[in-house]
């Protein structure tokens, strides 16, 4: 069986897929766009989960920095993904789905374990902080991303495990771009990416 190698945007696809391809080259291993965002990636992703059945789905792209823990410029795997701004409310006014009672499909609740060792959580949003003050909001994680949830659920909705591997490009909140990392952040991650697969083999 395959594994599934989504990746959220063009731009990050320019930098991962070159760094990664030979490895996945002899081990049939698939690159694909998810999307960008928790509805576009929720839909591609269970798309493609159906057309390529894979053993495993790795997501990998950038996040924003929420805690100490996540070092910009540097790559991590995640050990658990929440999902936050659905529910009732906005902003200060926000209530999540689970603190009213509501799951999104079944059991699922707002926070999903994945298949990883790592005590980083990460918060999947639906819009970027804008600010700190969104960012110090955003509670119990480690990095913000836009994607992460969504693909994990779609993997739970089929019993698929999927890995999160994300760079810290930027500290969440900031919004001036002349200080963020993307590139080398990208670089760490499809790194980390490689690391994962020595250690499978």
């Amino acid at each position: 069986m395959t594994n599934l190698i989504l990746i959220p945007t063009e731009l990050e696809r320019q930098i991962i897929e070159p760094m990664i391809s030979g490895a996945i080259s002899n081990s049939s291993g698939i690159i694909e766009l998810c999307g960008f965002g928790l509805v576009a990636a929720a839909a591609r992703s269970a798309q493609l989960i159906a057309q390529h059945a894979p053993a495993r789905v790795y997501l990998i792209g950038i996040a924003g920095s929420l805690s100490a823990s996540c070092r910009i410029g540097s790559a991590y795997e995640f050990g658990q993904v929440r999902c936050d701004g659905i529910g009732v409310g906005v902003g200060q006014n926000h209530r999540p789905a689970s603190e009213l009672g509501w799951k999104h499909f079944g059991d699922i609740d707002d926070s999903l374990a994945l298949e990883s060792t790592s005590s980083l959580r990460l918060v999947s949003v639906c819009a970027a902080s804008a600010a700190f003050a969104d960012a110090h909001r955003r509670g119990n994680a480690d990095a913000e991303d836009m994607e992460g949830y969504a693909v994990a659920l779609a993997c739970k909705l089929v019993h698929t495990p999927v890995v999160i591997l994300r760079g810290i490009s930027n500290q969440a909140g900031d919004r001036d771009h002349s200080r963020w990392q993307i590139e080398h952040s990208l670089r760490a991650a499809a790194e980390l990416f490689l690391q994962t697969q020595r250690v499978s083999e």
